[in-house]
């Protein structure tokens, strides 16, 4: 039996990034109340969904024993120029609100993307992965050592953003990264 037989999210980055876990609070459907509830949080100014979000997901960590200690919460970061167009990072609004229910550390400035690159959700998975190459990295590599992170996203498709974060974080020394998302799409 492998690490992560029977989590269809895990075993779709299973070799891909380094990680503890990969995990998501519901499935994303096209035409579902998941799907309305990401699309107002990141486009329609929702902003109390991401609390709802992060506190749904609190919740499931707290139920859980994969998560036995956490020493920061990391939301997936947005470029400064999608935030000053979108007045806010929809994964940091989440992340905090973990955050805040675990009475963790939200670290949401060591992570950070290298340039604006261009939307996702029109792209297949070859053009994704190509698309986030090199995208992220962090200031300071040593405040990650030897520390447990949760990292934060609003919706995992194929992965390729949070394979790419994983990526970047793994530069700090003996980390340990667990993936939460709000919500998980079926394999493209």
């Amino acid at each position: 039996m492998t690490k992560y037989e029977g989590n269809q999210l895990e075993e779709r980055l299973m070799g891909l990034a380094p990680f503890e876990s990969v995990a998501a609070l519901m499935k994303f459907k096209v035409g579902t109340i998941s799907q309305q509830l990401i699309h107002d949080l990141k486009y329609n100014n929702y902003q109390a969904i991401g609390s709802l979000l992060g506190e749904a997901i609190a919740t499931q960590i707290q139920q859980s024993k994969r998560y036995t200690q956490i020493d920061y919460i990391v939301p997936v970061p947005l470029h400064s120029k999608r935030i000053a167009q979108r007045g806010y990072n929809q994964s940091e609004l989440i992340a905090a609100e973990v955050a805040r229910q675990l009475n963790t550390q939200l670290q949401a400035t060591n992570l950070y993307r290298t340039r604006n690159n261009e939307s996702q959700t029109q792209k297949s998975f070859k053009e994704r992965i190509e698309n986030v190459k090199d995208l992220f990295d962090v200031h300071d590599s040593t405040l990650f050592e030897n520390k447990t992170i949760l990292l934060i996203d609003d919706v995992l498709t194929t992965g390729s953003t949070l394979i790419a974060c994983c990526k970047a974080l793994s530069k700090s020394k003996n980390i340990k990264i667990h993936i939460y998302t709000a919500s998980a799409a079926d394999v493209i």
